[in-house]
C-alpha cells in the first residue's frame, strides 16, 4: 500500500522533481552524519520524536486504516520505524543510549487512540485576541489546528531558552502556519477589499508578516538575550524565515482558485530544506520574484474591476 502511495506521489509531482527532492534528502542525511556533534544530534532526535507525535495527531488516514485493517497500529509503527532508521543508526554509531527514548516513542505513539481530527471538529472556538481580525488564513488555520497551535507556540517560548531551540521552534512554527495557506479563500472574500491585484498582494504579504512577527518576535528577543553570541546567526535565520513566509503567500496566489487547493506541503518542505543546503539558499528569493509576477497576473483576472 505504501509503495503504491509512493508511486502516486511521484506521478503527481513529476519524476524529475521527485528525483531532485530525493537528492536533497540524501544530501541532508549525509550532512547529518558527517557534521553533527553529539550535542546537536540530541536536539535533532528529540525533535524527530516530537515530529512523530505531531504526525500521529494530525494524520487523516487513521479511521480509514482502522476500517480495513484490524492491526492498523502496526502500520503506523512500520511507518515511523522507517522514518527513524537514519537517526537510530546515528544512536548506535555514537552509542548515545539515553536517546533510546526515541524507540519508546516509536513503540507507544502508534497505539494511542487520540482522534485529533474529531476533537477539533467538535470543540468550540473563539478567535484569540492576538490574531488580527482581517487575517482570515490565521483565523481559519488556528481554528483548525488550535490544540497543536498552542502547544507549538508555548513550546517555542520554552525552547527559546535552549541552545538551537529558537531555530527549531521557528522551523516547526513556519511549517505549521504554511498549512494555513493551502486553500484559496472564496471569491467574495477576495474582492471584499476592492483592491487591485498589486495592492492586494502587498496588503496580504504585509498582513501575514505582521502577524508572524507579532507572535515570534518574543522568541527572537529571548534567544538573543540568552545566547548573545549567536546574534548574527539568529538575525539572518529570522530574516530568511520572513522571506519563506512571503514566498508562501505568493505561491498561494500564483495558482489561486476560489475555494480551491493552492499548494502542497512538499513545497513548504522544500523551502525549509533550503535553509540547510548552502547552494539552495537563494531559491526562496527567486521563487518570490517569479511568483509575485504570476500572482499579479492571476489576480488581475478576478480583480480587474478595481484596476
Amino acid at each position: 500500500m505504501r509503495w503504491n502511495q509512493g508511486i502516486r506521489i511521484v506521478q503527481s509531482i513529476g519524476i524529475l522533481r521527485a528525483l531532485f527532492l530525493f537528492l536533497i534528502a540524501t544530501g541532508i542525511i549525509f550532512l547529518f552524519y558527517k557534521n553533527l556533534s553529539n550535542r546537536f544530534s540530541s536536539y535533532i532526535i528529540i525533535l524527530l520524536g516530537l515530529s512523530i507525535i505531531y504526525i500521529q495527531l494530525i494524520r487523516k488516514d487513521k479511521s480509514f486504516l482502522k476500517s480495513i485493517y484490524t492491526l492498523s497500529s502496526f502500520i503506523f509503527l512500520i511507518d515511523y520505524f522507517f522514518l527513524s532508521i537514519p537517526f537510530l543508526i546515528r544512536i548506535l554509531i555514537q552509542q548515545q543510549w539515553s536517546l533510546l527514548i526515541l524507540v519508546g516513542i516509536i513503540l507507544v505513539i502508534p497505539f494511542l487512540q487520540i482522534d485529533f481530527i474529531r476533537f477539533r471538529k467538535s470543540s468550540t472556538y473563539k478567535k484569540p485576541f492576538f490574531i488580527l481580525s482581517d487575517s482570515i488564513e490565521w483565523i481559519a488555520g488556528v481554528r483548525k489546528n488550535q490544540f497543536l497551535f498552542f502547544i507549538f507556540y508555548l513550546g517555542g517560548f520554552s525552547l527559546s531558552f535552549l541552545p538551537y531551540g529558537f531555530l527549531a521552534s521557528i522551523i516547526f512554527f513556519t511549517a505549521l502556519i504554511s498549512s494555513f495557506f493551502e486553500h484559496g479563500e472564496p471569491l467574495e472574500m477576495l474582492i471584499a477589499k476592492e483592491y487591485h491585484a498589486k495592492k492586494f498582494i502587498r496588503w496580504k504579504i504585509g498582513n501575514h508578516i505582521k502577524q508572524y512577527l507579532l507572535l515570534t518576535f518574543p522568541w527572537f528577543i529571548i534567544a538573543l538575550i540568552i545566547q548573545i553570541d549567536w546574534i548574527w546567526i539568529y538575525i539572518g535565520f529570522y530574516i530568511y524565515t520572513i522571506l519563506i513566509n512571503t514566498c508562501i503567500v505568493l505561491i498561494k496566489y500564483a495558482s489561486y482558485q476560489p475555494s480551491g487547493h493552492a499548494f502542497s506541503s512538499f513545497q513548504t518542505g522544500f523551502l525549509l530544506a533550503c535553509l540547510f543546503i548552502p547552494f539552495l539558499i537563494p531559491i526562496p528569493l527567486f521563487f518570490s520574484i517569479r511568483d509575485y509576477r504570476k500572482s499579479v497576473q492571476r489576480l488581475d483576472y478576478f480583480l480587474h474591476d478595481y484596476c
